[in-house]
């Protein structure tokens, strides 16, 4: 009935939600500090999110074009923040497996499995 409204809110919760995204992703890299290395790149999305939250917040009236390219930007840049965090740790703890597996030679080394394509029979 009113999407002048309807997309005032949106906009409205995208922001909050940006907010909320970014105050949990620096409090996990504070965290996180101790258990994982270059927890900068989240150090980085929490006030990359923030300022995304903020400006909408300032500007909820802005043009539809600015507003896609804002949102745009925001998700590359955290994208490619929280990806770069993710292979990190991933790195980190094949190598601490490797390093694991080398200091118990005698145990077995249990591979990981990738099982065939499975379909369902069809319906009677």
């Amino acid at each position: 009935m009113r999407p002048a409204l309807t997309a005032l809110v949106l906009v409205l919760v995208m922001a909050a939600n940006a907010l909320v995204i970014g105050v949990l992703d620096f409090v996990a890299a504070i965290r996180l500090r101790r258990a994982i290395e270059g927890e900068w790149m989240l150090v980085l999305a929490g006030p990359a999110s923030i300022a995304f939250g903020a400006i909408v917040f300032l500007y909820p009236f802005a043009g539809v074009l600015t507003l896609i390219w804002m949102v745009s930007l925001y998700a590359c840049v955290t994208g490619a923040l929280l990806l770069m965090q993710a292979a990190r740790v991933r790195s980190r703890a094949h190598a601490g497996a490797r390093a694991q597996t080398g200091a118990q030679a005698t145990a077995p080394v249990q591979e990981r499995r990738v099982l065939g394509e499975r379909r369902i029979s069809p319906a009677r």
